[in-house]
């Protein structure tokens, strides 16, 4: 009876220590609870405020790379007096910034645009003959740049081998190319009549002439001078080596297009192709941003205005500066202004 005894005691010990602990798990657990509530509650609720339409357009800007490093955006200058005038949409055919090659269509004016260099040259240089033409105010500046070769290189060894080109004579140039090479060489030869840069009577095409041989034109040796120095009279390489892709046609060292201050120095500057000029002008409309220019002591800015649809085109021109309008045979008018 002793040892049973002993043993309920034992037992009952047992279940007390087993219903402490359970009571101190229990409270434990409680306490912790407590704990996890009351931080929860602690811990600040983070508000994410809606973004407005403005900061939404920023952020997105931001994140965007320059798609165009070359033409550095230039606020509309504030000291103009910017007024309207009304153009003749078709004046977008003529100027000296039109685009002439397999995609747009040189439109022929109806006057003679193009007389003979012979009554205008200087005797800096040659003339292939009479029947050599250009415009007139391509003719001048052809002259300052061939007296300035000249006299730096102590060399008349120029020749202007050919100008303006009517219908039927670059007919005559890319029948012969078809014969002689076929359609497809032919056609990166020569432009098609009517899609010809030699239309504009904006072009030319130079060889070398010494003592009474003609040779081709390289824009090497003595002549890089006038590859280097070209475009400070408004001249450009028409076919720049290695952008036959973008011309259409083969690259060509002899064959020059005037398209004016500050046109062929941006041009130049830029490494540019009169087709990449063309698209790149764009950018600058009246209503954003204008393309500024300093070039010996002059600046010049720049910017487009897109053609209307109708008969009249109305455009923003300074009222108070010397400005210049020029089509380019696509789809609007380039203006520049200098100061």
């Amino acid at each position: 009876m002793a040892k049973s005894f002993e043993k309920n005691k034992e037992l009952n010990y047992l279940a007390i220590i087993k219903a402490v602990v359970f009571l101190v798990a229990v409270a434990l657990a409680f306490v912790l609870l407590l704990v996890i509530v009351q931080r929860a509650s602690e811990t600040p609720t983070v508000s994410i405020p809606e973004q407005s339409e403005t900061s939404i357009e920023t952020s997105t800007e931001d994140s965007l790379p320059d798609t165009d490093t070359s033409l550095p955006p230039v606020v509309i200058n504030p000291t103009v007096n910017y007024v309207p005038i009304e153009l003749d949409t078709n004046a977008i055919h003529s100027g000296t910034t039109i685009l002439v090659n397999g995609s747009n269509e040189f439109v022929f004016p109806s006057d003679e645009f193009a007389p003979t260099m012979a009554d205008s040259k200087n005797s800096d240089y040659y003339v292939r003959d009479r029947s050599v033409c250009l415009r007139t105010e391509v003719t001048e500046k052809l002259n300052e740049l061939m007296s300035e070769y000249r006299a730096t290189k102590s060399k008349k060894n120029i020749m202007v081998y050919n100008g303006y080109l009517d219908r039927d004579a670059q007919k005559s140039y890319y029948d012969r190319a078809v014969n002689n090479y076929g359609k497809d060489k032919a056609s990166m030869m020569q432009a098609k009549p009517g899609f010809a840069d030699a239309h504009t009577g904006l072009s030319i095409d130079l060889r070398m002439y010494n003592n009474g041989e003609v040779s081709d034109f390289k824009g090497e040796d003595e002549t890089l001078w006038i590859v280097e120095n070209a475009h400070r009279y408004g001249f450009i390489v028409r076919y720049p080596d290695g952008k036959e892709m973008t011309t259409g046609l083969n690259a060509s060292a002899s064959k020059y297009r005037y398209v004016g201050l500050p046109h062929s120095v941006l041009i130049k500057n830029n490494e540019l192709t009169l087709e990449e000029y063309i698209a790149k002008v764009k950018a600058y409309t009246y209503e954003t941003s204008h393309w500024y220019c300093e070039f010996e002591g002059s600046t010049y800015e720049v910017y487009f205005a897109p053609a209307s649809r109708e008969a009249k085109t109305v455009v923003y021109v300074p009222g108070d500066k010397e400005y210049t309008i020029s089509g380019n045979n696509v789809d609007g008018f380039i203006i520049t202004i200098k100061y």
